[in-house]
């Protein structure tokens, strides 16, 4: 038995190295530097705590080179490195380790049975010792033993002892229930352990990818966990173009969760080409890169840009719209008037005043994409994001 493997009552032991130190080793984490018995034992009582029961054993996680990978030590000789899969198997082969259920008694055994049963060796003698001759009683045996004694002995016993004796002798004779017994407990045996042999017995399959020979149910987890192509850890932002005059365009900040998308320029047409991202962090990287010569290198947020396939539609300002607007008090005539002199700014710079950017099929919050002519801090691009949330209405 494995020595990760130990009784419930007894609880882990371990001793003192004699090798390579004066200290005690853990014997399931070969990575664990020795140290003294205190310690060791607050690290073996974590193995201890996570440990598995089975009936009064406790089968600790070992860490050693029997496997690539940590895993369980089953007694039947086994290893399986999930806790789940090794509950599983437990079960299992508790199961088929238990003894086999007793044989039947002749008295319970069907009527196609090839033995007699016990019941003619106490009320066939008389009638054989008195009516039938000692020839027929030792020659008859051998050949109704296999074919008429199942029908014969239930039937024929109670009346041959009065009515018929010498002919229900050669038929039936009752000396072939002491011998037939015995052979057919021999027979009957090991035909139910070769059944239940070949229903344990598990079908092996070979990985097509190594090599390796496993339980055919457990080849699709093996190639699941060891041959599976692993994804690009530069995952691809999701980008969508709102200024196809200078080429820019709105990424997402951030591959997980909401976050305030980002504009990003990629014009590498005409005679300035410039590519840049408005993000402070991005800029650091991009200077860093130029100071180590790196002049290739790019942020995340533009090597995005080269998935880009979506240009986003310009949301035009109607002047329906914004009388409506002011007379439900929305705001005034004075920013009716700031609206339409920036849309007329926007038409003759040749650039969309406000486009919608959504990454989200159901958003609650709205990022939209506007113009702002003057160069700030927060519009290094010459646009600026503005966002509404719909459930807090902000």
């Amino acid at each position: 038995m494995h020595h990760s493997i130990f009784p419930t009552s007894e609880g882990y032991k371990v001793e003192r190295c004699t090798v390579c130190c004066t200290l005690f080793h853990c014997p399931l984490c070969p990575k664990y530097k020795p140290s003294q018995r205190g310690r060791l034992q607050k690290h073996l009582d974590v193995h201890v705590k996570n440990a598995i029961t089975f009936k009064d054993l406790k089968i600790c996680k070992c860490s050693l080179d029997c496997r690539n990978t940590p895993h369980f030590h089953c007694p039947c000789d086994k290893t399986v490195i999930r806790r789940a899969d090794m509950e599983k198997h437990l079960q299992t082969c508790h199961t088929s380790a238990a003894p086999d259920p007793p044989l039947l008694q002749p008295s319970t055994l069907p009527e196609d049975a090839p033995c007699a049963p016990p019941t003619t060796s106490s009320a066939a003698p008389p009638t054989t010792s008195s009516a039938a001759p000692p020839t027929t009683s030792s020659a008859a045996p051998p050949t109704t033993s296999s074919a008429a004694q199942p029908t014969t002995s239930s039937a024929a016993q109670p009346t041959t002892s009065s009515a018929a004796p010498p002919t229900t002798s050669s038929a039936a004779p009752p000396t072939t229930s002491s011998a037939a017994q015995p052979t057919t407990s021999s027979a009957a045996q090991p035909t139910t352990s070769s059944s239940s042999i070949q229903h344990t017995s598990s079908k092996k399959a070979k990985c097509s990818h190594c090599g390796l020979i496993c339980l055919a149910k457990n080849l699709n987890k093996h190639i699941h966990r060891k041959h599976r192509k692993k994804k690009n850890s530069d995952g691809v932002l999701r980008a969508i173009c709102v200024d196809a005059t200078n080429g820019i365009s709105a990424v997402q900040k951030a591959s997980h969760g909401f976050s305030v998308p980002i504009h990003v320029q990629k014009k590498t047409w005409g005679h300035l080409h410039k590519v840049q991202c408005e993000l402070e962090e991005c800029r650091q990287y991009h200077l860093m890169a130029l100071r180590s010569g790196l002049t290739f290198s790019q942020c995340e947020h533009i090597r995005s840009l080269d998935h880009c396939r979506e240009i986003a539609t310009e949301e035009w300002l109607k002047d329906e719209t914004l009388e409506e607007m002011v007379s439900l008090k929305f705001f005034g005539e004075a920013k009716k008037a700031t609206c339409k002199k920036r849309q007329q700014q926007a038409q003759k710079d040749h650039v969309p005043l406000c486009v919608e950017v959504s990454f989200q099929k159901n958003p609650t919050q709205y990022c939209l994409s506007v113009h702002e002519p003057a160069l700030h801090h927060y519009s290094r691009l010459g646009r600026v994001m503005v966002t509404y949330n719909s459930t807090a209405h902000t």
